[in-house]
Parts: C-alpha cells; structure tokens; sequence
C-alpha cells in the first residue's frame, strides 16, 4: 500500500492485533497455572484443568455436538454452490458507457434493461 497515510497502518495493526490477542494470551498463560486461584504470572506449569475439562462427559457432548453442527453447517454451504458453479460463467466484458461517460455495469441483474434506458437517453446510443 502507497499513499500519505500508508505509514500509520503498520502501527495501527499492531495495536489491533494486541488488542485481539492479549487475553487469549492471558487466558491460556492463567490456565497453565498449578494454583486454585488466578495468579500472574502464573506459579508453576500444570495441565490438570483442561485434563479436567476434558474429562467431563458433559462438556465432551456439547463439544461433539457443535463441531457437528459446524461440519454440517459448513457442508451444507459448500454443496450447496456446486449446481451454480456447474453453469457456464457469464462473459466478462468492459462496462459500457454512455455520452454523459456513466458506466453502465453488465454483469448485475437488470443490466440489460439499464442498457437499454441508458441507450435511450443518449443520442447516439453506447459508444
């Protein structure tokens, strides 16, 4: 990216990113901790707790049940594009323009009647 202003992205991102990622961060930093309480920095190295989360028959169903939503979820909106990319893509062509110069875009629905009200309103039709 060029521009005048092209130098305040990098900072810009970077404070968003801390932003996003600190307390997923904090949060994992936490629960490596091998005390009872929140502490940080946390005191010692430990996974019991996602060894006890993951121990829970509960938690294990509710966690099969989402993945399986999203795996259908997910199916579901990709099969679902096959027929329409099986069609034959429409023809790229330049926007057309008028005398006046407005673009007149081809491949949106209705273009042809746009086409056709943008010829009338010109004199001599699309050049």
């Amino acid at each position: 990216m060029t521009g005048p202003l092209a130098w305040l992205l990098f900072p810009i991102t970077a404070i968003v990113m801390v932003f996003i990622l600190a307390p997923l961060v904090v949060t994992v930093a936490i629960s490596i901790g091998d005390t009872a309480f929140v502490a940080f920095p946390p005191h010692g190295f430990t996974i019991r707790w996602y060894e006890k989360v993951l121990g829970d028959p509960e938690f294990l169903g509710s966690l099969t049940f989402s993945a399986g939503l999203a795996l259908a979820a997910t199916s579901g909106a990709i099969f679902s594009e096959f027929p329409r990319l099986s069609l034959r893509p429409p023809p790229v062509s330049r926007p057309r323009r008028g005398r006046n110069g407005a673009a007149v875009p081809a491949g949106l629905p209705g273009a042809d009647h746009w086409c056709r009200a943008a010829a009338a309103l010109c004199d001599d039709g699309f050049q």
